[in-house]
C-alpha cells in the first residue's frame, strides 16, 4: 500500500507546478491572459477526463508501486517546468507574436506615461 504522505506530496507537487505555469502565462500574456488560462484549464480538464480511462490498466499491469512510481517520476520531470520557463521563457516570448505585440503595447503605454509626467499631466 502506498504511503498517504507520499501521495499528498506527489499531488501537491503537481498542483504547485500547475500554479507556477498558470502564473507565468498570466504574467506573459497580460492582454490575452483570459484566453491562455482558459486553454490551459481546458487541457487540464481533458487530461483529467482521459486519465481514468487508462489508469485501471496501468495499475493492473504495473502494480501499485510501478504505477505510483511512474506518476511520481512524471511529477519529478514536470518539477523542472518552472526552472525551464525561468531560463528559456524570454526566448519563447521573443518568438511569440502575441508576446511581441504585448511588449510593444506596454512600451507605448510607458512612453505615454513618461511624456505625460514631463508635461505635468496626471495619468490613471
Amino acid at each position: 500500500m502506498t504511503d498517504p504522505h507520499f501521495e499528498l506530496h506527489r499531488y501537491a507537487g503537481l498542483y504547485l507546478i500547475y500554479l507556477s505555469v498558470f502564473n507565468y502565462l498570466a504574467d506573459s500574456y497580460t492582454l490575452y491572459s483570459s484566453s491562455v488560462l482558459a486553454s490551459m484549464s481546458m487541457v487540464r480538464n481533458i487530461v483529467g477526463s482521459v486519465f481514468p480511462l487508462f489508469t485501471s490498466a496501468m495499475y493492473a499491469r504495473l502494480g501499485v508501486q510501478g504505477a505510483g512510481g511512474l506518476t511520481a517520476g512524471l511529477a519529478t520531470l514536470l518539477g523542472a517546468t518552472p526552472f525551464i520557463l525561468f531560463v528559456y521563457g524570454a526566448r519563447a516570448r521573443a518568438r511569440s507574436p502575441f508576446a511581441k505585440q504585448l511588449a510593444q503595447a506596454e512600451a507605448d503605454r510607458e512612453a505615454a506615461m513618461a511624456l505625460a509626467k514631463v508635461k505635468g499631466v496626471e495619468t490613471a
